[in-house]
């Protein structure tokens, strides 16, 4: 469906005309290439879309798996039959990365690419 198709009261609720502010900030965060500052890191966080309480949470959380993670596997949890070495399991924890859309749009997208690489 085109803009010229879409009824015009759906299209000016939805599409208004807006300009930006003269004192805008634009979304970015920490760019880990450069090193670690960890100054610059907390002060990239007022133009990340940084919110502290839900990465204290994350951070949490992460700990307990590393910890858990760390820990050796028992023997009964060795699986004698899986002969693929990139599929036996070699830890007490599996660490997924996973996140939502609007994050891959704040500035925290630097934040997941450094910890992708």
């Amino acid at each position: 469906m085109s803009v010229e198709e879409i009824p015009s009261v759906a299209r000016d609720a939805v599409l208004k005309k807006s300009s930006l502010p003269k004192e805008k900030q634009f979304v970015k965060g920490y760019d880990f290439n450069d090193g670690i500052d960890y100054n610059a890191i907390f002060e990239s966080y007022k133009t990340s879309g940084f919110q502290a309480t839900n990465l204290g949470l994350a951070i949490e959380e992460i700990n307990k798996m590393l910890l858990c993670r760390d820990q050796s596997l028992r023997s009964e949890d060795h699986d004698d039959m899986e002969s693929d070495p990139f599929i036996r399991r070699k830890s007490n924890c599996t660490i997924f990365l996973g996140y939502t859309s609007n994050m891959a749009s704040s500035g925290i997208r630097d934040t997941i690419r450094f910890l992708v690489q």
